[in-house]
């Protein structure tokens, strides 16, 4: 795996109490090849390596996500749709395939949603949508997969050498597609470069 004295491997999962039990154990189990494994969850290597290059971006707090979806609600008003839906359709479709504009979502696939939406319906679905986007934006807060998004996209943009060689996942049930596609470019294409760990029937995280 290792071609030069820098290289590592990242052993990395979803939360941080599980990264420090794993790293615990790995000092304990490993010899000298422990210096070479780095083990960070996935969003603190994020906040770190944005860091690095100068970049800060502020997380919202559940208490500011809900803050933003009432002032939604509060400025446009309830429709057929209710919240829960609606909130639904931001995390489990517009979320999960990176969508940024009205076009996208109307084009977005929806398998899993249940209820069908036609096309005027999606346009007026998209207004409450944008409208929490401009709430995080006016407190200058992202949520965990937007900060993700961001780091993926830095790296596709920007021209840098990660020292990763191979990359451990644990708990990779858990894992958002956004965080599956950062991993992923996080570590050269190649034998060895990735070993994923899950249980699909365990989701303690949605």
């Amino acid at each position: 795996v290792f071609n030069s004295p820098g290289d590592k491997i990242l052993f990395t999962t979803y939360t941080r109490n599980l990264a420090n039990n794993i790293d615990e154990l790995l000092s304990s189990l490993c010899g000298d090849e422990y210096e070479r494994i780095e083990v960070v969850n996935l969003h603190r290597w994020a906040v770190n390596f944005l860091h690095t290059q100068g970049i800060h971006i502020d997380i919202a707090s559940e208490e500011e996500i809900g803050l933003c979806w009432r002032n939604v609600f509060s400025a446009l008003g309830f429709t057929d749709w209710d919240e829960d839906f609606i909130r639904g359709e931001w995390k489990y479709v517009v979320q999960q395939q990176g969508i940024s504009t009205r076009q996208g979502y109307l084009r977005a696939l929806r398998k899993g949603r249940r209820v069908r939406t036609s096309r005027s319906q999606r346009t007026q679905i998209w207004e409450y949508l944008d409208e929490y986007k401009r709430n995080l934006s006016d407190i200058n807060k992202m949520e965990w997969v937007d900060l993700i998004r961001e780091t993926r996209l830095f790296l596709s943009q920007n021209i840098l050498s990660l020292p990763y060689r191979a990359i451990v996942v644990d708990e990779s049930q858990d894992m958002h597609p956004e965080e599956l596609k950062l991993i992923r470019r996080m570590v050269p294409k190649g034998p060895n470069d990735l070993f994923l760990v899950g249980d699909a029937h365990q989701r303690i995280y949605g």
